[in-house]
């Protein structure tokens, strides 16, 4: 670890342990697993059972805007827990914790939650070889950044495609595809 890096992980834990509600809990367990993933992914999915598991126990009896908290802590830790799974090679059970957190994410119209998870979709289509899903996931990915302004979502949606139309051989399209992205990255 780096000395800023376990200043934050210090810093969550501290949050996590005076925390006096359960939605910075389950939060602060999630914004950990973020820290984590990178250098101690074992740790991930065990952190997120235990933010699920706060969320399942409080959020039927939570107000509307607790609610709301839960259900994005929820739909977040399952999309974490399906990206480790992503990352060690389970791709079934990695595409069940996306769609999981992709219902979760359309339940609450979470936008941003909906395009991520939907590009995540389309990224293990795109490995697996699918290209039509990959294609579908990462078009309707763009449509929902486009609805909300995510420039930077769009120019990765894009690149993504431009990276599939390379490696299956169709380089104007691959070419069209990366200049839209280099375009927006530009503007950006």
């Amino acid at each position: 670890l780096s000395f800023a890096q376990q200043s934050n992980h210090d810093s969550l834990n501290t949050l996590l342990k005076n925390a006096k509600h359960d939605t910075t809990r389950a939060a602060t367990l999630i914004a950990l697993t973020e820290e984590l993933a990178a250098f101690n992914p074992d740790m991930v999915i065990p952190l997120c059972q235990q933010a699920i598991a706060i969320v399942d126990k409080n959020s039927e009896k939570a107000n509307k805007q607790e609610k709301l908290s839960y259900l994005l802590t929820k739909a977040t830790a399952l999309n974490n827990i399906g990206y480790i799974y992503y990352q060690q090679g389970d791709i079934p059970v990695a595409l069940e914790y996306f769609h999981k957190g992709l219902s979760i994410q359309e339940e609450i119209m979470d936008k941003h939650g909906i395009a991520n998870s939907l590009s995540n979709i389309g990224s293990i289509y795109k490995n697996q070889g699918n290209i039509p899903k990959a294609l579908e996931y990462y078009h309707k990915a763009i449509s929902i950044q486009e609805e909300i302004m995510d420039n930077r979502g769009i120019a990765y949606s894009l690149s993504n495609i431009g990276g599939i139309y390379d490696n299956i051989g169709d380089i104007p399209k691959a070419l069209e595809y990366h200049h839209k992205a280099l375009y927006i990255r530009e503007e950006i």
